[in-house]
């Protein structure tokens, strides 16, 4: 289920908006995902997945209904600036690859796909910085064509830009490469991967288990900064969910600075999803 279908199917059962829950929430003083959680539970009768969701509109609200050129100017923002002139002339070329081609920004980078898969990202990681992760399966790293390793486990290469000038033929290639790849049918791997891929865009540990993923997913966590929002025994007690699937969460938490939320006190007993 979609983050928005969660949303539609809160305010068909409450007949309260987003915004409505945040108001609610500002006024009892919640911040922290398990009192937000208990709450949505105890007052509105909303399982993990469905308090999950909203908890995620409360914390991110800068990352829910922003406009492609918000998004767009938030990522080449302060110190990036100096990489928007090169994106937009990489982006005019990418667009030339085809009309079903379509740059979709996220809070992280710039997602490039044809009909509806991933090809490539863009993405500035500092001023001094902007990487280009390519989908190229079967194709040797060689050069500045680097294999993308844990960078980016949604590409398989990567390849940083210094310089504009950097940005030549010889990526564009790359890029049309992967764009005309996509055409191709998608093997069962692929498919399945798609069945449990997030939309707006997982950057889970590719370690996980398919059990886990859906359990994850059933709580309303696409993303690590969701599953940040939630304590260790929160996520213990998701049907699916073992010890395994823990480590691989933790040290994925910690490779992007992040942790599971502290423990309170009084810990969610609501009914789980």
């Amino acid at each position: 289920m979609t983050p928005q279908a969660y949303l539609d199917n809160i305010k068909a059962k409450t007949g309260k908006t987003p915004e409505d829950f945040r108001a609610l929430a500002v006024e009892r003083g919640l911040v922290r995902a398990g009192e937000i959680v208990a709450w949505l539970n105890a007052e509105y009768g909303l399982g993990y997945g469905h308090a999950g969701a909203i908890y995620y509109v409360i914390a991110h609200p800068d990352d829910v209904g922003a406009s492609t050129d918000d998004r767009t100017g938030a990522l080449f923002a302060g110190s990036k600036e100096k990489w928007r002139p090169a994106y937009d002339a990489l982006a005019a070329e990418i667009a030339g690859f085809g009309a079903d081609v379509e740059l979709a920004p996220n809070m992280t980078y710039v997602n490039v796909r044809r009909g509806g898969k991933k090809i490539a990202i863009i993405q500035p990681s500092s001023a001094e910085r902007l990487d280009i992760g390519i989908k190229l399966k079967g194709v040797a790293p060689s050069g500045q064509l680097e294999a993308a390793g844990s960078w980016n486990n949604m590409v398989t290469h990567r390849v940083r830009i210094g310089d504009p000038g950097q940005i030549d033929a010889e990526v564009l290639g790359w890029l049309k490469q992967a764009c005309d790849a996509s055409e191709e049918p998608r093997d069962m791997a692929d498919a399945n991967a798609g069945e449990l891929g997030d939309p707006q865009e997982s950057d889970l540990p590719m370690g996980l288990s398919n059990p886990a993923r859906r359990a994850l997913a059933e709580a309303g966590c696409w993303r690590l900064d969701q599953v940040a929002g939630l304590t260790e025994g929160e996520i213990k007690q998701l049907h699916g969910v073992g010890p395994k699937a823990l480590d691989h969460l933790r040290r994925a938490l910690g490779g992007k600075g992040l942790s599971f939320a502290p423990e309170m006190a009084s810990q969610v007993n609501g009914d789980r999803q």
